[in-house]
């Protein structure tokens, strides 16, 4: 049993503790960290600011005034269906304008990253969109190992996007089948085994067999509906699959190839054009799979990968393995075992055309569930999780108004490089941190999880404060030959200003609601105020710079950066 008393988010926040910029009126930071006070709302009554904008934050990139008062109009559940609703935005619509431009000046390893940061700040479909960027962190390809152009990463990230809610199944099938996946974890005209051919075929590739399962379905380590390890009799954990089941799945997945045909050399992926089987390339004996089953031999290729999907889709595995991911990435580090007990019953539910792996009725399950509603009031000191610095940043901006701006420029992406995390540019297959995290000390000590903190260091906690900082600019752009890729929305912006910016008051209350949720502790709150107190000495050049400081302040605090 844990006795100590400690409190998560006060833990998190401090590992986030730095220093913001030489700015002077940055020296009282470190008095902007008293015990967190959450202002919140009896359950039962109608949906307040604050239960808004913490729904918001865990199903969007962040909450506006607009997306406040539409959900408050409406029920979390309606405001869920709507979501489903809404068309898909395109990555590659929204960046097309690039592709007219890049050629010439050098960004298209870069366009990816313009189209999810713009898409993310703009889309309507904000629910669609942080999925598709959930999935991309389970399903990961990465441009830093692959060498294709832009265009297919964003066809990669349109794929993820457009079939983000379907049936978890189905969405299997179609990253398996994709080609830039099948180059990526070397599935991609993998051959049988064929000692006669020049060179020899001593074994199949086992990338895309092995990571299929560690990381895209069961993971290592078998266990129980609520995400808690099975234990052996000697109380040990259970390897989910043996190297001998590696082979075997590996075999499965010989004899595919995207192209005219499987010895055509390695055309670039083109989204739409998913790998085909080849029988005369494909293992033909007898696999041995998981729980018993072998699939026997002769079969086509198309035949093996279905049955070899179906035996991972089906296992007992599955469900709280994704299951408490998804749970980890939207709501909190530490779901309880009965919320994830909940999310896997629910993924393995059967009602009708509604089939297991419905990714719809799943995510009900987790947004509507009280532990996500309310988990903040009734485990205050475990609930809550570290934003990932790419939705931080994206919810500032959002916050603020931002727009496109008619014309493709360069965004800055050298300044987002302490963020330590850019889409589709992990490191590895195993994303930009591990869903098992814990920082050593006190998180390590009392089994708990802050799988974000994976990405912080000194170094990349002052880079990124200090990008954030640059990426935060209150006023309008009215230079049309500016480089600046956003500007903000300035009419709607300015719905944000109080009358009276000699006591900024009304604008730290609104920027605590759309950044923090209504968490801001009173000593943060006090501090803002006796920085921006006019009477005291603080002279600002425009009513811009007092909104720019406050936004700056409260964007690099630690607070800012936990979700509750």
């Amino acid at each position: 049993m844990i006795r100590k008393k400690f409190s998560l988010s006060l833990i998190l926040a401090a590992l986030l503790m730095f220093s913001v910029s030489t700015n002077a009126q940055t020296k009282n930071i470190s008095a902007l960290v008293p015990v967190i006070s959450l202002l919140l709302t009896e359950s039962g009554e109608p949906i307040s600011d604050i239960d808004a904008a913490r729904f918001l934050a865990q199903t969007s990139f962040g909450p506006t005034q607009e997306t406040i008062r539409a959900l408050q109009n409406s029920s979390y559940e309606q405001w869920i269906d709507r979501q489903f609703a809404i068309p898909a935005s395109s990555h590659l619509d929204f960046n097309r304008d690039v592709f007219n431009s890049v050629s010439n000046n050098g960004q298209a390893f870069d366009a990816p990253t313009h189209a999810w940061l713009l898409v993310g700040a703009t889309a309507e479909d904000q629910l669609r969109q942080r999925m598709a960027f959930l999935w991309s962190e389970i399903f990961v390809i990465s441009q830093e190992t692959l060498g294709f152009g832009h265009r297919v990463f964003i066809d990669y990230y349109d794929e993820l996007v457009d079939h983000s809610f379907d049936n978890f199944r189905d969405l299997l099938e179609r990253i398996t089948l994709n080609a830039a996946m099948g180059d990526y974890l070397s599935m991609d005209r993998n051959r049988k085994r064929n000692l006669d051919a020049n060179p020899p075929v001593v074994r199949a590739d086992e990338n895309y067999a092995r990571e299929v399962m560690q990381l895209f379905t069961i993971g290592l380590e078998e266990l129980n509906l609520d995400g808690t390890a099975k234990l052996d009799s000697n109380g040990e954990r259970i390897p989910t699959f043996t190297e001998q089941h590696v082979e075997e799945f590996a075999k499965v997945f010989t004899g595919f190839a995207d192209g005219a045909s499987f010895t055509a050399g390695n055309p670039v992926p083109v989204r739409g054009n998913p790998m085909q089987g080849y029988p005369e390339f494909h293992d033909q004996g007898s696999k041995a799979l998981l729980n018993g089953l072998v699939l026997p031999p002769s079969q086509s290729p198309e035949k093996d990968l279905a049955d070899a999907l179906d035996n991972l889709f089906n296992h007992a595995n599955t469900a709280p393995f994704i299951c408490k991911q998804i749970i980890q990435k939207l709501v909190t580090s530490n779901p309880t075992p009965s919320y994830v007990r909940d999310c896997s019953n629910s993924f393995n539910n059967e009602q009708g055309s509604n089939r297991r792996g419905d990714i719809k009725r799943v995510l009900k399950t987790i947004l509507l569930h009280q532990e996500a509603r309310r988990g903040h009031e009734t485990m205050p000191t475990t609930f809550g999780k570290i934003k990932e610095p790419l939705i931080h940043l994206v919810g500032v901006w959002r916050a603020m108004h931002i727009k496109k701006r008619t014309n493709f420029v360069a965004v800055h992406i050298g300044e987002l490089s302490g963020f330590n995390q850019l889409p589709l540019l992990a490191p590895t297959v195993f994303n930009f941190f591990l869903p098992g995290f814990s920082p050593p000390g006190i998180l390590a000590n009392n089994q708990l999880l802050a799988p974000e903190a994976q990405l912080l260091s000194l170094t990349s906690i002052i880079q990124s404060s200090n990008n954030k900082y640059l990426f935060i600019d209150a006023r309008p752009s009215d230079n049309p030959n500016s480089t600046a890729t956003i500007e903000l929305d300035s009419a709607r912006f300015e719905t944000l200003i109080p009358n009276d910016l000699r006591n900024p008051e009304e604008f730290i209350d609104r920027m605590d609601l759309l950044l923090m949720s209504g968490s801001m502790p009173p000593a943060m709150r006090t501090s803002l105020l006796k920085m921006h107190d006019q009477t005291q000495g603080y002279v600002p050049s425009t009513k811009y710079d007092v909104m720019t400081d406050i936004l700056r302040l409260i964007a690099t605090s630690p607070y800012s950066n936990i979700q509750r």
